[in-house]
């Protein structure tokens, strides 16, 4: 799983909508773009987005380390 479908499903889980996750952070058209993953997002935007909803960084990054080893793995068993 990529940062933005990450995010995206955070946003999704937290039941808000662009507009109310961005808050003051950034503009929703960037973030729309973040989330479709044509644009980057900076680490220091993603925290304050996930601190300003008191949303767990360790289990945020936890949730994207697990996602990757299991597409290694699979990646792996199809060799």
């Amino acid at each position: 799983m990529e940062i933005c479908d990450l995010l995206k499903q955070t946003r999704i889980d937290l039941g808000l909508t662009q507009q109310g996750m961005v808050g003051e952070v950034m503009s929703v058209a960037q973030y729309s773009r973040i989330e479709s993953g044509e644009q980057r997002i900076k680490a220091e935007d993603l925290l304050e987005l996930l601190e300003s909803h008191n949303y767990d960084l360790g289990y945020f990054f936890t949730k994207m380390i697990y996602s990757r080893r299991g597409k290694k793995e699979a990646r792996q068993l199809q060799e």
